[in-house]
């Protein structure tokens, strides 16, 4: 599983955040003779162009209106699940078309929960797409969260444009020895310390943080197989 997370700078990273289930690599590179499924972001196209696969044989494609007055497409994404195991994967309901859920059956891959995947593409703060909405995409994002991690585990993988640096994704030192809390309260668990190439954080990285520490998410590149040193992907003036 990988994500990918375009900085607003001269760099671009990786990004994906996943609560403690069972994932693989964090690595942006994959081949479709050992992936099962995938999510393409900024696609700009129609349904007649969208790329065809002969192994993934019904992706879901989100696509945006064209914009005016140029006409252009902007945004989109493109979903493609394995011949396989596509009965198996569920497609959610979604309010927008720049983030899709995806439901994996606990029984069929051996999970002790089942296992919901959100791809999204969260635009430019500066663009004018992401001016016009009326809604955020991360806060939406984290109202299903709430309501997914009833039953099971979380990840997040895309275009999140969002610089994180090596911030804290998590409490520090949580405990629930001195204070009294909730019974089904959990203390916050850290992983090996995260490490990125880029050293800029913007607005959009200290939400991405924030989403992590209020869900017990946790940022993948730069600490998972993969993505140990939180490399960029590409290099860019912007």
């Amino acid at each position: 599983m990988y994500g990918i997370r375009p900085s607003d700078g001269s760099k671009k990273a990786k990004e994906s955040v996943a609560s403690d289930a069972p994932v693989g690599s964090a690595s942006g590179e994959c081949s479709t003779d050992e992936t099962r499924h995938f999510c393409l972001q900024e696609t700009h196209c129609d349904l007649d162009n969208c790329l065809e696969l002969s192994n993934f044989q019904r992706p879901v494609h989100l696509i945006r209106p064209r914009t005016k007055p140029s006409g252009k497409r902007h945004g989109g994404l493109s979903v493609y699940i394995l011949n396989t195991i596509r009965p198996v994967v569920k497609f959610l309901e979604h309010a927008t078309n720049d983030c899709i859920w995806l439901k994996l059956d606990r029984t069929f891959f051996g999970f002790q929960e089942d296992f919901y995947i959100c791809f999204v593409y969260n635009p430019p703060e500066n663009s004018s797409y992401y001016r016009k909405l009326d809604y955020n995409i991360l806060e939406m994002i984290e109202n299903d969260i709430v309501k997914y991690s009833q039953s099971g585990k979380i990840m997040i993988a895309g275009d999140l444009n969002a610089r994180t640096a090596c911030e804290i994704d998590h409490i520090q030192m949580d405990s629930d020895k001195h204070i009294p809390l909730f019974d089904n309260y959990k203390c916050d668990s850290s992983l090996i310390q995260r490490k990125s190439k880029d050293s800029s954080i913007n607005t959009r990285g200290r939400q991405l943080l924030s989403l992590c520490i209020s869900s017990s998410l946790r940022i993948l590149n730069g600490r998972t197989m993969g993505d140990l040193m939180g490399a960029h992907t590409l290099g860019s003036n912007l």
